[in-house]
């Protein structure tokens, strides 16, 4: 296994029962490969579709709940497909035969309107590599990196450098939201992004977010960036509403949202 793979895929991927799902799960077999992805769509007519992007400690059906929420909010479609090697697939995850997936499944729905990829954490640098390689409306970049080593190291080596997502980001309108709280991707990643893609790049800053906690306790907030976005890329998605999980810590006040939120 190569060394960068290693370290991104240290342990046995999340393992997750599909039998409770076969009736969503679609699958698409390009040459050797199959990769599985379940489509998410919401009560209206969508006005965008994603292609979702799960980090490395996720599975597509881990992401179920999150992914179905999201879409109703938006008002949009959106497709998540499941990395060779996680659950169903008896391959061992491999960056190699990821890209391979993720490209695949971004050109067989490369057609969609307003079409919007988006990564997660690890699943950034896949989400960045379909939208350098296919014509998108937009890409979406959460608790992202910037590069491998940019996790480890405040310098980078280029020549060791894996997952660069700061290489692939100059042409594409993005969003970056970042935790400002985030101890597994530290903020100079979505920093060294927001660097890479210029005037191309928007970084939202949420106060007080951590890695794993954005899309639960601050769905709020990361609702409200990605509707700001949406606006910059002329997509209107009319009224919306997110139930308020905002956990508070001892001896602070509620807060407001809009408090919380920083943009770059």
């Amino acid at each position: 296994m190569p060394i960068p793979d290693l370290f991104a895929f240290p342990s046995p991927p999340p393992r997750a029962s599909f039998k409770d799902y076969d009736h969503l799960i679609k699958q698409l077999k390009v040459d050797k490969l199959t990769i599985n992805y379940m489509t998410f769509l919401p009560l209206q007519e969508p006005r965008f579709t994603v292609i979702y992007s799960h980090s490395n400690a996720e599975n597509m059906i881990t992401s179920k709940q999150f992914l179905q929420e999201l879409s109703k909010i938006l008002t949009c479609k959106i497709i998540a497909y499941e990395y060779p090697g996680y659950v169903l697939n008896d391959r061992k995850p491999r960056r190699k035969t990821i890209e391979k997936a993720a490209l695949a499944i971004a050109k067989h729905f490369a057609e969609e309107q307003n079409l919007i990829f988006w990564g997660r954490s690890l699943g950034s640098y896949f989400a960045a590599l379909q939208a350098f390689s296919i014509p998108c409306k937009g890409l979406v970049l959460e608790s992202g990196l910037s590069s491998g080593l940019d996790v480890v190291c405040k310098r980078s080596f280029r020549f060791l450098d894996s997952f660069c997502v700061k290489n692939l980001i100059k042409d594409v309108k993005s969003i970056i939201i970042h935790g400002t709280e985030d101890t597994v991707v530290p903020v100079r990643a979505a920093m060294n992004n927001k660097a890479a893609g210029g005037d191309n790049a928007t970084i939202c800053l949420i106060e007080g977010a951590g890695h794993e906690d954005v899309g639960y306790y601050y769905l709020q907030d990361l609702v409200n960036g990605i509707v700001k976005f949406l606006g910059d890329l002329e997509i209107e998605i009319g009224d919306w509403s997110v139930e308020n999980r905002w956990k508070k810590r001892d001896g602070e006040e509620e807060e407001n949202v809009s408090q919380r939120m920083r943009f770059i």
